[in-house]
């Protein structure tokens, strides 16, 4: 579990800023010491380091920077105090953001203002028009990058070349040539880019994988007709 979240001016807790699933958040909690900035800044949430928690947990918040962009600094917690890299801050880098204002907060904080956004989707319910509005967002971005990766039109996404499910998944290969024999191109998404990643799964019309975090990707979607 990792502590953390927002407190208003009177050391409460502001719930909106927690994250509810899985308990992952403890909350209230207590601050003996802060360190202040004269600025206002934009709460983002909780940074886990996996890219299914990336897409579920942090990035439903960045609809507020769809039409509310400025240059304020954007600040997160993390568990372990994780910086955002790699295909993390490329995905923020299409969307738009300079990753020189993303700020990780690593000792309590205090700031003039602090905006905190509705997270626009809830673990394992609830979501809201503004969830998908973000995955819209960067595909007209993505649209606007002009890629010119080659097309499948049918896709299987393994996990057979992933170093953990090596050792913890059995069977994957004997699926995995099975779609290969009826034309689907198979595809790891962790040898591609996040660009490429992004640019099959908007333009793929079929696409199948297990269970996993490679499903959740197909929210980039825009031609899909069977997954």
């Amino acid at each position: 579990m990792a502590g953390g979240g927002v407190l208003n001016n009177r050391g409460e807790y502001i719930e909106e800023s927690a994250l509810h699933a899985e308990h992952i958040m403890e909350r209230p909690y207590e601050v003996m010491k802060v360190s202040k900035i004269n600025e206002t800044a934009v709460y983002l949430g909780l940074f886990i380091k996996q890219w299914g928690h990336f897409l579920v947990d942090f990035v439903p918040r960045l609809w507020h920077l769809i039409n509310n962009d400025s240059d304020l600094k954007l600040v997160y917690i993390s568990i372990g105090n994780q910086e955002i890299d790699g295909v993390y801050a490329e995905f923020l880098n299409v969307f738009g953001i300079d990753t020189k204002r993303v700020i990780c907060i690593k000792s309590p904080t205090e700031f003039t203002n602090i905006i905190i956004p509705q997270t626009s989707y809830e673990r394992p319910y609830p979501y809201y028009a503004e969830y998908k509005s973000i995955f819209d967002y960067m595909n007209s971005k993505i649209e606007k990058l002009n890629l010119s990766y080659q097309r499948y039109e049918k896709i299987y996404w393994t996990r057979t070349k992933l170093k953990k499910a090596r050792k913890t998944e059995t069977g994957e290969k004997v699926i995995e040539e099975l779609f290969e024999a009826n034309g689907y191109k198979v595809l790891s998404p962790e040898k591609l880019s996040l660009k490429e990643q992004l640019f099959y799964f908007s333009t793929c019309k079929k696409m199948a994988g297990i269970s996993g975090t490679i499903p959740l990707t197909s929210c980039f979607q825009t031609v899909i007709q069977n997954s």
